[in-house]
């Protein structure tokens, strides 16, 4: 893909319609540019490393493609690595509090809460 091309919404990352509509709800219109060029390779199942500065979008860049993903799986898993306890918190609140039960994905597992 080449970095320069602007995307101007969600709409032609390859998300799914769920995905799409918690976007939506969450007045989320328009990627960052880590969102841009993460979520079509994640998606695709690339493994990625993501640097931004803080609120730059870098969970859901991550977050929405894993998400999904695991949602078309029976036995799937994801890995995040955080450094410290703090981000952890904030990104376990973002994806599984703020995404996960507000896109009407379910945490089938019971961990994490």
């Amino acid at each position: 893909m080449n970095q320069h091309n602007t995307v101007l919404d969600f709409k032609g990352l390859g998300l799914s319609d769920k995905i799409m509509d918690f976007l939506n709800r969450s007045n989320l219109k328009i990627p960052t540019p880590i969102q841009h060029r993460s979520i079509p390779a994640g998606l695709e199942g690339k493994d990625l490393v993501g640097i931004a500065q803080t609120g730059t979008g870098k969970t859901l860049a991550f977050g929405l493609p894993l998400i999904q993903r695991l949602a078309t799986t029976v036995k799937g898993r994801g890995l995040v690595l955080i450094p410290t306890r703090e981000p952890a918190y904030q990104v376990n609140e973002v994806l599984l509090v703020g995404t996960i039960r507000n896109s009407g994905f379910s945490n089938s597992s019971g961990k994490g809460t």
